[in-house]
């Protein structure tokens, strides 16, 4: 069929707004993303479908009227404190806050009564927990008064009492305290040192979103809206089933691993190598408008600056455990707030410290904590080329499984664990060998469908005395000698 140049058929671009937000509104996340790509007014186009789609008010409403969320808001850039938990999943999902979930405020400790006496204006009433294990004092601030006067460890000791869905047991809480309105419950959680790190420490990924002042950021996209699964997050070695099970019959699968290449592969949101930092490239970071006619001032507690220097790592634990997000907590008395680093880092900033001039200037300090983030945040393995040589080498291999084995199901396909001890595998011959041998990677299937990971080492004759070592990698020995009956040494992990 002839177009006519003058008189082009319209495109999707060309749809009015109207019927534009219906077509965008259909699509998922990634492929929102993907169409945006088109072109420039692709682009403008899902930037102001996101403008109109994810406003803050529309899970705020549940809460307050619209002056309230306005007075809020004000006091969230004030104080720094986060929505987190199911209805900060909500606002990415835009779907229905969930039947009797509760809004979920995260804030330090410290700066816990401004936000308690903010709800009792707005005509919350506040309802102590008075259980087998806790008894709340009916004034709300003397609960507070002895949440800020007990030991971190009494605390521990009546972690139980906790009934909300995201928090069953988390070290990083001081105090909960439940206010209701309307039948409408706000759980505050005081924090005893960041929001941040009672987040970080969630039973699983699927709630790790945070409405911020001025931004909203769900810090697992790729698992939780493309792939449908939540993490495990064995932070404390806790056992927080139940609360796992509420998103496995909200359709999410819990997994405990993930797949070789997506835990050894740089760039990936769940890789072992890389640390995170709140608001990275493989967040879902999303800008919200300002309240009203209110201009916001700078150095704030809520400046999204300060919160995109929590960062982050995943250990996982290759005896089957589960991952845990590992990190250090920072108090920075400078800044009146502590911050969550990986453990390399918080152990540079402990040792080594900023110049008397630079604490003294806020400004200067919170520029010097984000350069040291940024600069961190690359790959976490050392710039050691043998180290980065094992790891690209076994990326690679592990790239082609898929392609080799297109019909083989995801729970057959090397677990991370087999990638894991490969790369040490390799990276310990690299380390230790001056001329590196001939290293190559393969797979193999076996009769029950699973795929098997075969590393063959090829023997030169003036190494082999080296090859007498033995390597134990974790609970695996493996034992390097010199030439039995062939030229290759070969290894199988499952």
């Amino acid at each position: 069929m002839d177009i006519d140049p003058e008189n082009p058929r319209p495109s999707l671009v060309d749809l009015p707004p109207t019927t534009h937000d219906a077509f965008l509104a259909s699509l998922p996340p990634q492929d929102r993303f993907t169409y945006a790509r088109v072109s420039k007014k692709a682009f403008q186009d899902v930037q102001a479908f996101c403008r109109r789609a994810f406003k803050v008010e529309k899970v705020l409403l549940r809460y307050f009227d619209h002056e309230e969320i306005r007075r809020f808001r004000i006091l969230q850039h004030a104080i720094g404190f986060i929505v987190s938990g199911s209805t900060a999943l909500s606002f990415f999902t835009r779907e229905p806050v969930y039947p009797n979930s509760d809004l979920d405020i995260y804030v330090d400790v410290w700066w816990c009564a401004i936000l308690l006496h903010f709800l009792e204006s707005q005509g919350y009433n506040y309802q102590p927990i008075i259980t087998e294990n806790k008894r709340q004092s009916r004034d709300v601030y003397q609960t507070l008064d002895e949440a800020l006067s007990r030991s971190q460890e009494e605390w521990n000791g009546h972690l139980g009492f906790l009934g909300g869905e995201e928090h069953y047991f988390n070290r990083g809480i001081k105090e909960v305290f439940n206010f209701v309105r309307n039948g409408r419950k706000i759980q505050v959680i005081a924090c005893a040192e960041t929001p941040l790190e009672v987040i970080l420490e969630f039973h699983s990924t699927v709630v790790m979103c945070l409405i911020c002042y001025s931004h909203a950021v769900c810090l697992y996209p790729r698992a939780t809206f493309v792939d449908q699964v939540t993490l495990a997050n064995y932070r404390w070695h806790n056992d927080q089933d139940d609360a796992r099970q509420k998103y496995r019959e909200r359709g999410w699968t819990v997994t405990k691993t993930v797949d070789a290449l997506r835990g050894l592969k740089h760039g990936s949101d769940l890789s072992y190598f890389d640390y995170r930092h709140v608001g990275d490239s493989r967040c879902w970071t999303i800008p919200l408008d300002s309240p009203g006619d209110f201009t916001q001032s700078d150095l704030t507690l809520g400046d999204f600056d300060n919160t995109t220097i929590h960062a982050w790592g995943i250990m996982y634990h290759w005896d089957g455990e589960c991952p845990e997000l590992c990190f250090n907590t920072l108090w920075v008395p400078e800044l009146q707030q502590s911050f969550c680093l990986p453990p390399n880092l918080f152990h540079k900033v402990e040792r080594d410290g900023f110049p008397a001039a630079v604490r003294e200037d806020p400004a200067r300090l919170l520029s010097g904590l984000k350069a040291l983030v940024d600069q961190h945040i690359r790959p976490m393995n050392p710039t050691d080329n043998s180290r980065e040589n094992a790891r690209k080498l076994v990326v690679d291999a592990f790239d082609t499984v898929r392609e080799k084995f297109p019909s083989v199901p995801k729970e057959k396909l090397p677990p991370l664990r087999a990638g894991s001890i490969a790369y040490r595998c390799v990276r310990t011959l690299l380390e230790n060998l001056k001329v590196p041998p001939e290293i190559s990677i393969g797979f193999k299937q076996d009769t029950n469908g699973f795929i098997w990971t075969q590393i063959r080492v090829k023997r030169m004759p003036q190494y082999l005395d080296i090859y007498q070592n033995k390597l134990e990698l974790e609970e695996q020995r493996v034992e390097l000698q010199g030439p039995r009956g062939g030229s290759f040494y070969s290894t199988f992990t499952n």
